[in-house]
């Protein structure tokens, strides 16, 4: 693989990773506003459920901020080699390979919230429609 191609092909993954993560910003929005009307309906012993899932959500985008922070830092300087600012594409392709790493461990955790939200919100309505 050419310099160029794997710069290209990186540069892909982070336009990719970028819509993906704004993508799981929206979702988690969508998922807060389910939560709180959610809270309104429920028994006070569901709390902690509710604080759990609040607490996860916004650890969730202060993940995803710092990922694409760090997407838009990495993807600067994979340009500055592109355009022959710098020369260490050696360390741009460990950074990329970090980033990931990063990126599979973010999607394979929130997959898991996210199955855990869904399967908490289904027993909440089942509840309600008992």
């Amino acid at each position: 693989m050419t310099k160029a191609t794997t710069l290209e092909s990186q540069h892909r993954d982070y336009i990719k990773w970028t819509r993906e993560l704004n993508f799981f910003n929206d979702e988690l929005k969508l998922f807060e506003n389910q939560l709180e009307q959610l809270i309104g309906r429920s028994e006070k012993s569901s709390l902690p459920r509710f604080e759990h899932f609040q607490n996860s959500f916004l650890r969730q985008h202060e993940v995803i901020d710092e990922l694409l922070h760090d997407i838009k830092i990495i993807d600067r300087e994979l340009i500055s080699v592109r355009d022959g600012r710098q020369i260490k594409l050696v360390d741009k392709v460990q950074d990329y390979d970090t980033l990931r790493v990063r990126m599979e461990t973010f999607v394979e955790l929130y997959a898991e919230l996210k199955s855990e939200f869904v399967e908490f919100v289904n027993s909440m309505i089942a509840k309600g429609s008992s």
